[in-house]
């Protein structure tokens, strides 16, 4: 019995990758609360994601903020830019919807 819940089983190390999990969302979570930190946030968890996949993990939290440090300004002009596209396609999508007899055939 002891066996089943030593530290190098296969139970251990499933329920210790999804802890890691779980505090990697809490992390891009909060992060993405400020919507423009939403893409460094995106990025960043990736980036632990990659290294949890190869088996290269140590400690979730410095990875992120590692990662999250590193990409911040170009992640930040890139998520702007398609936050604004985003915004730009619902605004055509909202008058074209409202205005179906002049712009909403061929728009939909």
């Amino acid at each position: 019995m002891g066996k089943f819940f030593g530290l190098d089983t296969r139970v251990s190390r499933f329920f210790g990758m999804v802890w890691n999990l779980l505090v990697l969302n809490f992390f891009t979570l909060l992060f993405c609360i400020p919507v423009v930190t939403a893409g460094a946030s995106l990025t960043a968890m990736h980036y632990v994601l990659l290294k949890l996949v190869r088996g290269e993990e140590s400690y979730i939290s410095r990875m992120f903020w590692k990662s999250f440090r590193e990409n911040l300004k170009k992640s930040t002009i890139l998520w702007v830019a398609f936050l604004a596209l985003l915004i730009s396609y619902r605004v055509d999508w909202v008058i074209a919807v409202n205005n179906p007899e002049v712009l909403g055939k061929p728009v939909l």
